[in-house]
Order: structure tokens, then sequence, then C-alpha cells
């Protein structure tokens, strides 16, 4: 189990290898990805798995011992396995000096051979592959130590000078012949450690990438109607070549900072195929191209406003690219805008759905990408490390707010109808966590797979008939509010789209739920650290009930109210949070009176009431406002008409609900004295409020780890009551009304239409942000 001594014979270390292979080709029957429970078996238990001199000598040509065939593939595979579950270590910490030690005697063995290795494998498909995934593991952990100094120096100097150059020809090579878009991704990879690792590699890549280029350029003309005799056709070799380009540009800038004309010409075959859709005309590029194009120009305008707005220091991403300052000052930002409006164009017209999720997750990763190179180009300023003039924004407008909303709608209408017991999708990936594959490019391989499989069995090109399985159904919806959960931008944050993922508390799919109770905890903890995101935190869960009110009444909207706010604070919120709260709540009240078609909506925030985590003086002053204000919101002057309207909106079991609360509390008073409450309208202060530890919302609730307790004042009788949304005290004295006797009794119609909700509100209601509430609802 331990490493071999550096001096020792690989006689015996060749033996027991050799002795797995044989096992591997007796028993695996060519099937041999098996070897990764192999190799998890004998992780840190069979030595030979850790001399990769001995490996080395069996897979290159040449040596006295070198494999061939069907033994050489399988020992590829083992390898390959190997070190990736030695990476996988490493990136967990999991017993991480050991798997690093594996990885240091890998790189040293293997790092300079890797022209012979690529050569022994390219003519095996399935060794090929592996042999990539082999080396960018390797060269990833080659710039990691090299990133760390002290003990990995000892990588500066493996792929310097002649030797880069030779790997990044060898990978160039392969990048050419290889059709696997596994492959292809895996030498990407490989590619941008390899740029951190050697000076010499760059023009090489850059040499490969305007050799691409140059061949694209050359073909989208032929695609827009000019009459040319080839003996490939031109879309598909234009697929070809931009299928490379996207896979590349993840490594390198593949414009070559040429915005005008490289993302002119892409963006003028997206537009086309709009325009020829909405007028009714066979397009010139196919979906699988459409999906192609919008993944390579949302990637290459992430890249080109990562460099725009912080353009001293350069992030490390793009450091390597070609940078033309006046370029992207110019046009980046005109690019960016005109892609938007393509997006939009797609959503509402294509008839592939296909195209149309490509479409909604690349103007979402676009928009997020825009706001967190700002938010980092802000943190750079604070700290000093740089300055730069002033940050162009990507604004997200109507038109693309309301195509995106109501695609999402289609996409959780699709799989709230899936059985809930069918289609399961458990591995939702965590937002910024780099050791999990991003939701962007979760949803890309599912869409390029989708359309593959659809055209091999035959589909046409733009047939309307694919059929997707329930699992890809609730998969896409999962990601797709994945998305919407991982965007910061403010625009989105004040669409329809976060209240639209909130609404998926409703669903009777755990999976679905737990998009919105993730998006609810960032949103939460956001709300923690200041007070414009509390504000903006009760505002999108106010939202999300009006959204839900609108649709399918008070009861169903209350049920929503009492999920969120369980999922909100346990015991008395923060000083900050609790003022934020009543905020939302008093918008709530103008928009319950103002508009005529919101009928009861004031008894769908009882909840928020009941829930008791406000100090009753606020909730007393809330009511009193209600009371000497809630006239004026009436439409009509008259005393009746006015009382009759204030009925219709619920405020008589809005005002019972928050005296019977404070009535409560004031009966059950507390040993611990509650800080000073600021008047309603004031704002709350920005000094921190002293909190002793009680458990989390999502400790008590069985989701989420975040440690939450700073947000909660100690209630010794609120924790005991936390779970309680509708104190029997304040029922009691709560006037009932037929739609809380209603509410009361659920029937399989109630339960249908609770489950429908969610995706039917953002279907019928894909209007812009927060307006749709009252015009101040914005204010506070």
């Amino acid at each position: 189990g331990h490493l071999l001594p550096a001096g020792s014979s690989g006689g015996a270390a060749r033996r027991k290898v050799m002795m797995l292979l044989q096992f591997l080709g007796e028993y695996t029957e060519g099937h041999f990805q098996l070897v990764d429970r192999l190799v998890a078996s004998l992780w840190k238990r069979a030595s030979c798995l850790e001399d990769w001199e001995t490996i080395a000598n069996l897979a290159l040509p040449g040596g006295e011992h070198a494999l061939t065939g069907n033994i050489h593939t399988a020992l590829v595979h083992l390898a390959e396995a190997t070190v990736r579950l030695a990476a996988h270590d490493v990136a967990s910490d999991n017993g991480s000096a050991h798997a690093e030690a594996v990885l240091d005697r890998a790189a040293r063995a293997l790092s300079a051979r890797l022209p012979a290795f690529f050569t022994a494998c390219q003519s095996e498909p399935a060794a090929m592959r592996r042999a990539a995934s082999l080396y960018r593991h390797i060269l990833g952990h080659c710039s990691a130590r090299r990133n760390q100094g002290g003990a990995g120096a000892f990588c500066d100097g493996l792929l310097a000078g002649p030797q880069g150059e030779a790997a990044a020809e060898a990978l160039k090579t392969a990048f050419m012949r290889q059709p696997d878009p596994d492959t292809l991704e895996y030498i990407a990879e490989a590619f941008a450690y390899l740029l951190d690792l050697s000076e010499r590699a760059r023009p090489v890549i850059l040499d490969l990438t305007g050799f691409l280029h140059e061949k694209m350029m050359k073909l989208v003309p032929m695609l827009s109607g000019e009459t040319v005799t080839a003996d490939v056709p031109p879309a598909d070799a234009l697929l070809a070549v931009a299928t490379r380009l996207r896979i590349l540009a993840k490594a390198v800038d593949v414009s070559l900072c040429q915005v005008r004309s490289f993302l002119g010409a892409a963006l003028g075959l997206l537009d086309d195929r709009a325009d020829a859709v909405a007028r009714g005309y066979q397009p010139a590029t196919g979906p699988l191209l459409a999906v192609t194009l919008l993944e390579l120009l949302v990637i290459v305008l992430m890249r080109h406003a990562a460099a725009l707005i912080q353009p001293d220091p350069l992030p490390h991403c793009v450091v390597h690219d070609p940078i033309n300052q006046k370029e992207l000052k110019e046009l980046t930002l005109t690019a960016a805008r005109d892609f938007c409006k393509v997006a939009a164009e797609l959503l509402q017209s294509d008839p592939v759905p296909h195209v149309r999720t490509a479409a909604l997750a690349t103007a979402i990763a676009l928009l997020t990408s825009w706001a967190n190179a700002v938010r980092f180009t802000e943190a750079s300023r604070a700290d000093g490390l740089g300055a730069s003039p002033e940050v162009p924004w990507l604004q997200l407008d109507d038109q693309l707010a309301v195509a995106l909303c109501s695609h999402m709608g289609e996409l959780l209408t699709e799989a709230n109808g899936v059985p809930p017991d069918c289609g399961n999708f458990a591995a939702l990936p965590e937002p910024g966590n780099p050791k999990h594959t991003s939701a962007f490019s979760l949803v890309f391989a599912s869409v390029h797979q989708a359309l593959t499989s659809a055209m091999g069995n035959g589909a046409g090109e733009e047939s309307t008939s694919y059929v997707m399985s329930d699992s890809e159904k609730v998969r896409m919806a999962a990601l797709a509010c994945n998305l919407v959960t991982a965007c910061q931008h403010p625009d989105v944050a004040d669409s329809n789209l976060p209240a639209v993922v909130l609404t998926q508390a409703l669903s009777n799919r755990d999976d679905l739920q737990e998009v919105a109770w993730m998006l609810l905890k960032r949103l939460r903890k956001e709300a923690h650290m200041q007070t414009d995101s509390a504000s903006v935190f009760f505002k999108v869960l106010m939202h999300a009930v009006h959204m839900v009110h609108r649709d399918a009444g008070v009861e169903v909207a209350s049920d929503l109210s009492v999920r969120l706010l369980q999922h909100t604070g346990v015991g008395k919120l923060a000083l900050g949070m609790q003022v934020a709260l009543i905020a939302a709540l008093q918008a709530g009240v103008q928009t319950a009176i103002m508009a005529e078609s919101s009928p009861g909506f004031l008894e769908a925030l009882v909840p928020w009431v009941t829930k008791h985590i406000v100090d009753d003086a606020l909730l007393l002053e809330l009511a009193a406002w209600v009371e000497a204000e809630g006239p004026s919101f009436a439409s009509s002057g008259a005393d009746d008409a006015a009382a009759t309207q204030l009925e219709a909106a619920g405020v008589p079991a809005f005002l019972a609900a928050c005296r019977a609360t404070a009535a409560r509390g004031e009966r059950q008073t507390a040993a611990v004295p509650l800080p000073s409450m600021p008047a309603l309208g004031e704002a709350a202060p920005d000094t921190p409020v002293a909190v002793a530890e009680t458990p989390g919302a999502d400790e008590q609730s069985g989701g989420g780890q975040e440690d939450c307790t700073a947000m909660y004042v100690a209630d010794e009788e609120h924790l005991a009551n936390a779970g309680a949304c509708a104190p029997a005290a304040a029922a009691k004295e709560a006037a009932p009304t037929p739609a809380r006797r209603a509410a009361s009794t659920t029937t399989p119609a109630k339960e249908q239409k609770r489950r429908r909700v969610g995706s039917a509100s953002a279907a019928r209601h894909p209007v812009g942000p927060a307006r749709a509430l009252a015009p101040n609802f914005s204010q506070h």
C-alpha cells in the first residue's frame, strides 16, 4: 500500500500490472470502463499502480515490453482511472498527500512523453479518449503545483521549452483528427493548463485557433445562400468547425478578439434562422448548428466581458487571449445586446424546444457572467489591486424577460407533469462550486446529446416532434432553475424568474422543490449580510405569493406563504430583516387594496404574521398603519364602497391576525429583552445585532447545511412554536372567511391545482419585473 522506493526494480511491478491486465481481458469482455471499480478497490493497496515508469514503458511504443491491441487499451484505461481517482482525492482533501505523491510520479513519468503516448493511442478511439483524459489530469496537477510553489516547483521544468511545444503540437494534431466530442473536450482542457505551463505552447494553440477561425469565416457565406460546389455540404462542414471552435473557446479566445467580423458572422446565422422561422421558411441553419453557435458565442462574449470590465490586471481566465482593447470597448456591449435580442427572438419563435432551451441557458449565463465580472472588478478596486474606467452594464430588457419567463413556464409545466416516482434528478450542482460541473455545461451536454440522437434516429433537421423522456424533462427544468439561482444580476432579481423558481416549493416533486430551497437559501444568506439584500429577499417572496394568488387563489397562495416562511427563520428575525419584512407587508397591503384583480390577497399573507418572527410592537404598528392608511388606497372615495373594497382585499382578517399574534406574544412575554424597534418607514440600522445562537431554518426543516443562527434573536417561546404558522390563538380571534374555511380541506382537485400552479404562473404572467405589484413596491 505504500509508494515504491525511487530505485526499486520494475520487474515485479510489471508482472503485477500484467496480471491485472490479464484479469481485465478475461472478465470484462472488452468493457474496459469497468476498470474504474478495480482501481477503486485496489487504491492504496496495490503498489504496482504507483509505479509510473513501469506503466509508461508498457504503454509507449518501441520499448522492450511495449503492449499493443486490446491489452494496450486496457492499460490506458487502468492508468487513466488511477490518475482520475488521485485527482478526485486531491480535490476533495481525502488522503490528498498520498494522491499528490501518485500524481507527482505520473507527471514525472509521462509529461514529456505526451507525443509518444498519443501516437500509440491514435488508432483506437476508446484508448485516445482515455489518453486525453489522463493528460488533462496530469497537466492540471502540474499547473496547480506550479501555482503552489515550494515542493511543486519541479513542474516548472517538465514542460518548459521544446517539451511544452512538442506537447502542444501533439494535442493540436489530435484535436484536428479525433471526432469524439469527449476527446476534444479533454484536449481543450489540457490546452488551458498547458498555456500556464509553457510559453512556447501559446503560438501553437493560437495557430490552431487561427486555422479554424479562418475556415469558419470562409464557410459562413456558403451557408448564407451563395451557390458553391463542394464535396461536403457547407452546413455539415460548418457544424464540424463550429463544434471544435466551441470546445476550444473554453481554453482561448477563438474570435482572436475580432468582435465585428467573427461575432457578427455567427450572430447573422442565428438571426437568419430566427427570421426564416418567423416567416415560415426552411432555415439554412439547422437546430444542432444553432445550439452550437449559441454556446460558442456566449463563451466568447464571457471572455470579452472579463477582459473589457477588468483590463488591468487581466483576469487569469483570459490572460493568454489576444486582446484588442479598442475593439472590445467599441463593440463588446453592442454585441452582447444583439445576442440578447437574437436569443429573445429564438425563444419566441423557434419550433425546436431544445433550441429555445439553449437560448434560455445562454442568455441567463451571459447576464450572470457580466454581473460577476462587475462584482469582481469592484472588489479589486476596493482592495487597491487596480483601477478601470466606468464599467459598462448589460441590462435585461422586457422582451427577453418575457421570453425567458414564458419558456421557463413551459419547462416547469412538462416537468411537473411527470409522476413523482419517475425521472428523479438528484445530481443538482451547487452554484459556484468548482468541484461540480456547472448547470450551463450540463444543459448543453443534454441538448447536444438529444439533438444528435434525434438526428441519428432519422428525425428531420427541423422536426418539432422531439420526444423527451421523463428524466430529461425534469433534468432540463431543474437545471434551468439552477441557472436562475446562480444569477445575481440585479435585473434578473427584479424579474419574474426568481419568483417562478420559488413557486416550485408547491411542486409534488422533491427535486423541483430543492431548486426553490437552493434559491431561498442564497437569498436568505445575502439578506443577512446587508439591508438592501433583505429588502430584495422579501420582495421576491412577496412576488412569488402574489403570482400564485393571481393564478390559483387564496388557499394555494397561503400554502406557498407557509412553506416559504418555514425556511425563512426560527424565532425572531434580526432587526434589519424585521424592518424589511414589514416594508414588504406594507407593499402587499397596497397591492391588495389597489388591485381589484387581487381579492383576498391579504389572507394569503396571514402566515407572514402568524409565523411570529417579527416583534409584537412592529405588528401593532403595522395594524395601526393599515387602519389609518388603508382607506386612502381604495379606488372609491365613498365610505361604504371603500369598506367593501377593504373587505374584499382581506384587510379585516389581516388586522385580526396582527393583533391576535401580538396579543399572544404579550401574554407570554419572554425574559430576553428585545432591542428597540424603529418606527414604520424608518431604515434599519446598519450596525450588527448581537444575537444568541439558535437553530437555523434549514436545520429545523431538514434541508441545507448553512448556519444562519446570526439572523435570529433568541426567544424560547417562539422556538417552541416555530412550526406553527397559524397558531390557535390567532385562529380564534381572526375573522373566519369562506376562503379560509375552504383552505382547511384538501381535495384531489385542490391538490392537482396546487401542483400545477408554479409552472402555470410563469406561462400566464410572463410580465417583467416586480412592477406587476404595487407601483411603489420596488421602493421598499
